[in-house]
């Protein structure tokens, strides 16, 4: 898409070596592109601008003190306006060399006003095999140009135009704290009207850190997306429906792990997702809310 302008934005919190490993890839991904990197710290302290002021891809640093995922997003959405698409990376991730590049001739190619892309998961040495085989950390891929119903802002690429024609402008700082302001903001716009389609060689990669590798970290997280998840339907229907919604699911996972266990195909994530996801629906439908990024 010849001409057009980009901002990617970066959202960060004291994580400098992998910030500085995320700038080091989108150089390449850039060059050629009228795009420019804005960071936007989230840190109580401007922590990472002299990291981001020392670093040759002459990135905008913006400090947004106010703790929360989402009002780190907001602050950069505050800047949309001055390119025509605005992209989202997460500040752990390193991007392709054209990754870039896919993104936007996607959003040529399919027309919709949203691409989206797959974040490779990078296991260490020494991850569990459970874990890895099992794809309980993986994320789902799919053919280019099938069409999804959210995104998450790990991989994201967005037409600033649709997203003022259709009022959809910021995040809800309502799940800062629980995560999920990213699946609450694509929500509404599928629901106003906004279109969003994969793009699978569009490749982010992320390194997974040890802390993740344990089943109380898969366990809640898994409850945590599904009580996001529940707190939308809450939105569009009653507690009584998400309640049963929810135990439905979490008592047709319960089912299907004990029937791995017991045929032998031990802890599989779809089985294990279906549990976790459906307590974390339930227990949204009660008015419990799963807090992923609480700093205290």
């Amino acid at each position: 898409m010849p001409g057009a302008s980009v901002l990617v934005a970066v959202c960060t919190y004291q994580r400098p070596q992998q910030l500085e490993d995320l700038l080091d890839s989108l150089a390449p991904a850039i060059a050629g592109h009228d795009a420019r990197v804005l960071v936007v710290d989230n840190d109580s302290k401007p922590s990472a601008e002299d990291l981001v002021a020392a670093h040759g891809i002459g990135a905008e640093y913006l400090h947004e003190p106010v703790a929360g995922i989402a009002q780190a997003r907001n602050a950069a959405m505050g800047r949309m306006n001055e390119a025509e698409f605005i992209a989202f990376l997460d500040d752990d991730e390193t991007v392709d060399p054209d990754w870039l590049a896919r993104l936007m001739d996607a959003l040529q190619t399919y027309g919709t006003d949203v691409v989206t892309g797959p974040v490779v998961s990078l296991f260490p040495s020494g991850a569990p095999a459970w874990i890895v085989d099992g794809g309980f950390i993986q994320r789902t891929r799919m053919a280019s140009g099938t069409r999804v119903e959210l995104a998450a802002t790990n991989n994201v690429l967005m037409r600033v135009a649709t997203l003022n024609r259709i009022g959809v402008t910021s995040f809800d700082t309502e799940f800062s704290r629980s995560g999920g302001s990213d699946s609450e903001f694509f929500w509404r716009l599928r629901r106003k009207g906004g279109t969003i389609a994969w793009v699978d060689d569009a490749v982010v990669s992320e390194e997974v850190p040890l802390e993740r590798l344990t089943f109380r970290w898969v366990f809640k997280r898994g409850v945590r997306g599904g009580n996001v998840f529940g707190r939308l339907l809450r939105r569009e229907h009653g507690r009584i429906y998400v309640f049963l919604h929810g135990s439905a699911l979490a008592t047709f996972g319960a089912l299907r792990v004990a029937a791995a266990l017991v045929t032998g195909k031990g802890r599989r994530s779809k089985d294990f997702g279906w549990l976790t996801h459906g307590l974390g629906v339930a227990q949204a439908a009660l008015g419990s809310v799963v807090y992923e990024y609480d700093r205290g």
